[in-house]
């Protein structure tokens, strides 16, 4: 019985690692014990046309700057502002980093989503 608690307590924590080829939901990965640990790994690959519709999407955002500095503090306009310096160095570049790319767009989206939060806040009262 000591070689068999000896050999539970010296084992590693079971792990699975899910490969998903796209951003969506996961679902439901079922019961995972406290000692087992998750990894996901997502990746995402732009190709030519995603590259110039975020370039379209980026400049609407700067036509449209001027009104979302009424509705978005000055931080969130400086992120707003960074996000978006980010992305075009990204697409300057020959070969863009996706995961960049992915991260600054998820972070973009965010600081809208708080700028029309705070539209649709304003419209109720």
């Amino acid at each position: 019985m000591e070689i068999l608690h000896q050999l539970v307590k010296d084992k590693p924590a079971p792990t699975k690692k899910y490969s998903i080829g796209s951003i969506g939901t996961v679902g439901n990965i079922g019961d995972i014990s406290d000692n087992a640990t998750v990894t996901i790994d997502q990746s995402t690959t732009y190709n030519q046309n995603d590259l110039v519709a975020i370039k379209d999407l980026i400049n609407e955002i700067q036509s449209q700057t001027a009104d979302l500095e009424h509705r978005l503090s000055q931080e969130k306009i400086a992120d707003l502002e960074t996000s978006i310096r980010s992305i075009q160095a990204q697409l300057d570049l020959h070969k863009p980093d996706n995961s960049i790319l992915s991260k600054t767009l998820r972070s973009l989206r965010s600081i809208l989503e708080g700028a029309a939060a705070n539209v649709l806040g304003s419209s109720s009262s």
